[in-house]
């Protein structure tokens, strides 16, 4: 079984556009898939709606999208996208991403595991 968490963000004191903010987040699991494949399309798909992803792609082809979305959700030797990615599969990386949104003027200061 595989299984797909989702990062929930909650800004703090309506603070969602200052440059140094503070949210708190849930992890929970999302769904779980039998197969490496249906996750994967799952976490695109999800993804598409409640990420970034959807901007950064607009004006690449059918087959750069493609190319791209595989990047931005699951490429981990490269964290380009890791602060901006919502799901997984298998647990994230919350210290690393923390640690990248510090970088970014974005501290976490709850996160509630579930």
């Amino acid at each position: 079984m595989i299984s797909v968490y989702r990062i929930k963000t909650f800004d703090t004191f309506g603070n969602s556009h200052s440059t140094n903010r503070d949210e708190s987040w849930s992890v929970h699991k999302d769904e779980t898939f039998d197969t490496l494949e249906e996750a994967e399309k799952y976490v695109i798909e999800k993804s598409l709606i409640h990420t970034e992803m959807a901007t950064y792609s607009f004006e690449l082809s059918k087959d750069e999208k493609q190319d791209f979305y595989r990047r931005f959700c699951f490429d981990n030797e490269d964290d380009t996208f890791l602060t901006k990615r919502r799901y997984f599969i298998e647990y994230p990386d919350i210290k690393k991403i923390k640690q990248m949104l510090k970088k970014e003027s974005v501290q976490v200061i709850n996160t509630i595991k579930r």
